[in-house]
C-alpha cells in the first residue's frame, strides 16, 4: 500500500497526523496476533432453489413515474 504525504499546515493537523500514525503501529502490532480462516463459497443455484425475481415497483412509487428516453451522463 503507498503511503501518502500531506503537508501539515496547522498545528492540530500535525497533532492528527502523529496520532494516526501511533494508532496505525499499535493496530499492525495487535494485527499480528490475529489469524482468520475462510472457507466460504458461492454457488449458482438459482435453478436448483425455485426462487425468482420479477422486478415491479409499489403503486406509490409508481404515482410521479415518467416514461421517457434516457438521459446521458
Amino acid at each position: 500500500m503507498e503511503s501518502v504525504h500531506v503537508a501539515a499546515t496547522s498545528p492540530e493537523c500535525t497533532y492528527a497526523l502523529k496520532q494516526l500514525a501511533i494508532r496505525k503501529e499499535a493496530q499492525k502490532h495487535l494485527a499480528q496476533g490475529i489469524s482468520t480462516s475462510c472457507d466460504f463459497q458461492f454457488a449458482d443455484r438459482i435453478m436448483d432453489s425455485g426462487i425468482q425475481f420479477h422486478h415491479n415497483i409499489v403503486d406509490d412509487a409508481g404515482i410521479n413515474l415518467q416514461s421517457g428516453p434516457l438521459r446521458p451522463r
